[in-house]
């Protein structure tokens, strides 16, 4: 498939959508600057609720105005079926923060923005090689991409945004900065949001930001109910792995 914009193109296989509803793709985006930059998109069905969100969700502590994105609502999305011998063949459905998350993670400091960019990229295997889990299988290395996702990033940045821990980097990177300093900050904060992630990880524990009750490292295999506590314990093993690879 070629696109109208000759610098992006798509070269791979549509993922079956019979046991999923989120169609992933990723397309190949080559320019002056990035060469060969691979961008992974999720295509979901969603239906947006606009004015509601769970009782469960907090927005106090984003120090801007974010009126508008809460009066814009959540998206509803289709979630995996239920195993039917404890659901029958019911249609689950969750929530999404996209909005929202959208929104305040496009009004922080550009510095801010691109160590969250940096951080996503750290997990490609230019950068970080294949992790060897077990030494008799070592055909099946896993890459950070396949344990770190990116939404597991955008909540550690929320949490380290927004944290007192960081407030003195976070107060200098909203002001006016030399272009050393700025590339030093985003090296100091492509760090915190490792070093946030890690601290989450070991707790085993990563809180949505604006959804605290919901485990981001869980919520997937709660759903579809038929992950056993010996896998759940070699996934925090590779995550935590992974995140401590990823720092040094």
């Amino acid at each position: 498939m070629i696109w109208s914009d000759l610098q992006i193109f798509y070269d791979g296989e549509l993922v079956d959508v019979s046991e999923n509803p989120t169609l992933n793709i990723v397309l190949i985006w080559t320019g002056s600057f990035y060469k060969n930059l691979k961008i992974s998109l999720d295509i979901v069905p969603a239906l947006r609720k606009e004015g509601w969100w769970p009782q469960c969700c907090k927005f106090t502590a984003i120090p801007f105005n974010i009126d508008n994105a809460v009066k814009d609502g959540c998206f509803i999305l289709l979630q995996s079926g239920a195993p039917s011998t404890l659901f029958g063949h019911l249609v689950l459905m969750r929530c999404s923060l996209a909005p929202i998350e959208h929104y305040v993670v496009n009004n922080l400091p550009s510095i801010l923005k691109d160590s969250y960019a940096l951080a996503k990229s750290m997990r490609s295997e230019c950068v970080c090689p294949p992790i060897m889990f077990n030494v008799n299988d070592y055909e099946n290395n896993r890459g950070a991409e396949s344990v770190i996702s990116s939404y597991m990033l955008k909540n550690s940045l929320l949490h380290a945004a927004f944290s007192p821990e960081f407030s003195d980097n976070m107060a200098e990177a909203m002001g006016d900065l030399l272009t050393d300093r700025q590339n030093e900050l985003i090296r100091l904060w492509t760090l915190n949001i490792y070093n946030t992630l890690e601290k989450f990880t070991i707790s085993q524990n990563l809180p949505a930001y604006f959804m605290p009750d919901q485990n981001v490292f869980t919520f997937a295999d709660v759903y579809t109910l038929e992950v056993s506590t010996e896998e759940l314990e070699q996934k925090w093993e590779e995550k935590t792995k992974d995140v401590s690879f990823s720092l040094q």
